[in-house]
């Protein structure tokens, strides 16, 4: 279904705002007049995927831009670059889209779909973290995930050193289980428990290219 305000008895469209719907979230840009029944739209496109999470020398996955839709009354013509398009990480690409608008009077917004290749995501299933530092292990509260994530996509897991270390401690590694990998932290180690804010660490975790569900354990020396 779709949502706006139709006349028979005055031509003319007004996009009142574009809504784009990607990876299950909906962006709002600005609307537009279209210059006649046919017209262009750019549509930027950048792969930010876990970047509000990484550190700068750390990289994310890839992503595939498998599709591009538009819904009705809007009809999409032509898109280029033609998707199925792989875009790097950070990188980005802006699709030039020829849309048809509808043949009689409308209000509303113009709403446009991206899809990713399904064969990029997995289901990953966490039911605990727990953390170990030599003979001690504790359990993480209500530390179950359930989310769906991108293959390699790298992720980060806040830890609070002080649940299995003590002041004056030091830390030079971290290991995580298979078939997850640790690909860096924040702060970088080693790293001696001095101060307050050393008790926090943000550890940056890569997710397997397949389904998971168990456990996270999280090993520092």
């Amino acid at each position: 279904m779709f949502k706006g305000i139709f006349n028979r008895n005055q031509p003319g469209v007004k996009v009142t705002a574009v809504n784009i719907k990607f990876l299950g979230e909906t962006h709002g840009l600005a609307g537009l007049t279209p210059p006649g029944n046919v017209f262009s739209y750019d549509l930027p496109f950048q792969n930010k995927i876990g970047s509000d999470l990484l550190i700068d020398d750390l990289k994310g996955p890839k992503m595939t831009v498998s599709g591009i839709s538009v819904r009705e009354p809007f009809k999409l013509l032509e898109a280029s670059p033609k998707p199925p398009v792989e875009v790097p990480y950070l990188e980005k690409v802006t699709f030039k889209l020829k849309i048809e608008a509808p043949m009689v009077s409308y209000e509303g917004p113009l709403a446009i779909d991206i899809s990713s290749g399904s064969n990029d995501s997995i289901s990953m299933s966490v039911k605990k973290v727990t953390l170990h530092y030599k003979d001690v292990a504790v359990d993480l509260e209500d530390s179950a995930m359930l989310l769906p994530i991108h293959k390699g996509q790298v992720f980060r897991k806040r830890v609070q050193l002080y649940k299995v270390m003590s002041y004056r401690m030091k830390l030079d590694g971290v290991d995580v289980n298979k078939p997850f990998e640790v690909v860096g932290t924040q702060p970088k180690l080693p790293l001696s428990l001095d101060k307050k804010d050393s008790y926090l660490l943000d550890i940056f975790i890569k997710a397997p290219d397949f389904n998971y569900a168990g456990n996270l354990d999280l090993t520092f020396r």
